[in-house]
Formats: structure tokens, C-alpha cells, sequence
């Protein structure tokens, strides 16, 4: 199993390096400020009990109060949850957000759970934390991986918790039964953004591009639809567990979307070829989008990576080896800390944002338009100052403002 931790550290220490930072500075960096660790159980619906590990993580609250995901599921690990945790901050950082970073995990089966095994987990889950959460110290923002209906039982039982007080501003906003932007189109917008502003840098016309998608989930597949309806690119490619597909003359979301519905999964799709998706990701293309999975592209296939932009929106979908491996090949990386700012940012957006209003969506996609644009720009310009790649100069970014913050509080 991939350690996403480790992976976190070494990128975190090339910008440390570059920047000749001292040691209390960068050691703070790399080492969380609270992790509590703890256990969930829950009485099955056979009458049996169920015990699952749980974490909390808060990184860096530095920047101001830490906020981040919960995810579900039977890979979930402290080291990697101290990994999305430190990936948090980081991006808080990169848009210029008040907010540290922190992350959960529950390691679970969620997929093999009753609706009511899933609420009492939820619930433990929500009841473990709660002494340790709240506004103003750590926020949990819902998030595309957690499974439906999750963020409405966590703010019930925190506002049981609390005498009706919500430890989770907005939470219920989130979740599905509530009008509220599409999951994967929010997290999948910062990194439309990046790749339109890549484009433009690169001088690639988006209009018909190749567009590959691994990981065709939530996130690639709004990819897939708006970078179509907005960019008139063309999806030849796209995979999830169960396989690959490729038509050159183009595959329609929608029309995927509804034959999974149908046929619990995306092989054999009419009018396309079934391919291995490990070999969709060396298909040529203009762009290619990296939106699931650890470590999909690392030094043993990173040299057969034929995209002109890598577009990494899951986190650690690339090994840190791969950096300098794609940036001598030509193959411009829009690295995970970047891509995925719009998950830190739309929960931000939802703190103070009325959902009910169509306004604030317009508001949120402009403001998150504009953060992540932005952002873009800082670290593209970063890169050509010094002459590294896309990754090492987010990251100087980062560590920069970072430890601004941790100097003016008198941590090193």
C-alpha cells in the first residue's frame, strides 16, 4: 500500500531544500499539531458488533482554523489521513484562504453497511470528535468522498451534542438532498480552470482537444461534461475499477453515466473499445486527467506519458520520482495541490453562503474562478523565476506563507 504520508514529506522537503529553510521551521512542517485516534463500534443488523478505527488529524492551523474531509473506507490510514490533512493546509495556503488543514478517516467497508449500520457509524464517528471540533478550531467540511447522507447525520448529532448548536457549518447544504452544486463539479472546477489557463500558457486550442480521463467518478465525470459544454474538448478515453473505453470520435458523460446506471459498468459502451486503464494513461492525447487512485503514475510508466497536460486531480495520483521524469519529457503537470483547491475553497464559499439562493452558486463559481486563476498564475510565474517544475513551485509558495504565519505566533 502506498504511503501518501511519505510522499507529502518528500515534496514538502525539495521546496524546504530550495528554500535553505531552518530546522525548527521545516520540522514543524512535517509533523502534525493534534492527531486523535479512537475507535467506532456499532451493533450490526444481525445483532453482532462491528469495531472500526477512526482518525482526526489537524495539521497546520497556522493560517487560522483548521478545515477538511472525512473519507470512508477500508484503505483509510492515519498516515494517510495525515497526509490529505498537511495536502489541506497547503492549499488553504496556495488560494490565499484564513484556514489551516485537517482530515478524518474512518476505516470501513462503507459499500457493505446497512443505511442504519452506516448512520451509527456516522454517528460514533461524529460523537468521537465533537470535544475536539468546532468553529473557530476545526471545521469538518463534507466532501465528494464521503458517502451520502453522512453530512446530515454528523451535523444532527453535533447539534445534539451541542444543546443545537452545529459544530459543522453548512454541512446539510452538502448533501444530496439539498439543492446544492454538484460534488464532482465543484471539486472538478479548479481544475478546469488550471487547465484552460495551462492551455492558454501552452497555446493549445481546447476546442476538439484529446481529453483522457482516468477515474471516472464524480469528479471526472464532470470533467468530462464541462470541459465539453464550456472547452468543446473531446473525451476519446475514460476509466473507473471496472475498466476502459476509447472512441476517437468522442464519448458523451451523459450517455456513460446512464449505461453504468444500467449495466453496472462502463465496458462494452456502444461504439467503443473496452482498453486496460493502466494503458489509457499512456494513450496520446492534449490532456489527461489523473481523477483517481494513488500512485497511478510513477517511474515505471511515467515515461510513457504522451499528454501535453496532466491534469492530477486526486490527491498523490503521481509518486514525487515523476516530477522530473514528466517535466524533462515536456509534459506540463498541474500538480494535485493546485488542481484541487476547489474542495477547500467551496467549503470555505459555504460557510457564510445562502444555498437557497441560485445567486451564491454564480457568486462561488466567480470567486473560485478567480482564487484558483490566480493561484495558477502565482506558481506558473514562481516556476519560471527559478526554473523548476509545476510541484516545487507551489510548494515555495506554500512553505513560504506558511511559515510567515508560524514566525508572527512565535512557533519557530
Amino acid at each position: 500500500m502506498v504511503n501518501l504520508f511519505d510522499n507529502a514529506v518528500t515534496q514538502l522537503d525539495e521546496a524546504a531544500e530550495l528554500l535553505n529553510l531552518d530546522s525548527s521551521a521545516r520540522e514543524l512542517l512535517r509533523r502534525p499539531r493534534r492527531e486523535f485516534a479512537f475507535t467506532v463500534s456499532l451493533e450490526k443488523d444481525d445483532g453482532s458488533y462491528a469495531v472500526f478505527p477512526g482518525f482526526r488529524i489537524q495539521y497546520n492551523d497556522a493560517r487560522g482554523p483548521t478545515c477538511g474531509g472525512v473519507r470512508f473506507g477500508p484503505g483509510e490510514t492515519a498516515a494517510n489521513t495525515r497526509a490529505r490533512a498537511a495536502w489541506t493546509a497547503w492549499k488553504a495556503a496556495l488560494v490565499g484562504l484564513p484556514l489551516g488543514g485537517a482530515y478524518g478517516g474512518l476505516t470501513c467497508y462503507a459499500d457493505r453497511l446497512s443505511a442504519r449500520e452506516l448512520e451509527s457509524a456516522t454517528r460514533g464517528y461524529a460523537r468521537a470528535v465533537a470535544p475536539f471540533i468546532g468553529p473557530g478550531r476545526d471545521i469538518i467540511a463534507p466532501g465528494i468522498h464521503a458517502p451520502p447522507g453522512t453530512a446530515t447525520w454528523m451535523d444532527d448529532e453535533f447539534s445534539v451534542i451541542n444543546g443545537g448548536v452545529s459544530s459543522f457549518p453548512a454541512a446539510s447544504a452538502f448533501d444530496k438532498a439539498v439543492a446544492f452544486p454538484d460534488d464532482g463539479a465543484a471539486y472538478a472546477k479548479s481544475g478546469l480552470f488550471c487547465e484552460r489557463e495551462a492551455a492558454k500558457y501552452l497555446d493549445i486550442e481546447l476546442k476538439g482537444a484529446r481529453t483522457v480521463v482516468y477515474g471516472f467518478n464524480a469528479i471526472g465525470a464532470a470533467a468530462v461534461k464541462l470541459s465539453t459544454e464550456h472547452f468543446g474538448s473531446r473525451a476519446i478515453a475514460v476509466a473507473d475499477p471496472s475498466g476502459g473505453i476509447y472512441n476517437p470520435d468522442g464519448i458523451d458523460a451523459d450517455d456513460v453515466n446512464e449505461f453504468i446506471q444500467r449495466t453496472g459498468s462502463l465496458l462494452d459502451f456502444p461504439g467503443a473499445e473496452n482498453v486496460k486503464p493502466e494503458e489509457l494513461l499512456e494513450l496520446e492525447c492534449d490532456i489527461l486527467w489523473a481523477a483517481d487512485g494513488e500512485a497511478v503514475i510513477s517511474a515505471e510508466n511515467a515515461d510513457r506519458i504522451k499528454a501535453r497536460i496532466l491534469v492530477e486531480a486526486a490527491d498523490g495520483a503521481t509518486t514525487p520520482e515523476t516530477d522530473e521524469i514528466l517535466h524533462s519529457a515536456g509534459v506540463f503537470v498541474v500538480p494535485d495541490v493546485l488542481c484541487t483547491v476547489g474542495a477547500v475553497a467551496t467549503s470555505y464559499f459555504a460557510r457564510t453562503a445562502n444555498w437557497g439562493d441560485n445567486r451564491e452558486l454564480e457568486k462561488t463559481n466567480v470567486r473560485l474562478d478567480e482564487r484558483t486563476t490566480k493561484a495558477f498564475h502565482d506558481v506558473l510565474e514562481e516556476r519560471n523565476a527559478r526554473n523548476v517544475h509545476m510541484r516545487n513551485a507551489a510548494y515555495l509558495i506554500i512553505v513560504e506563507r506558511v511559515v510567515e504565519a508560524m514566525r508572527r505566533r512565535g512557533w519557530c
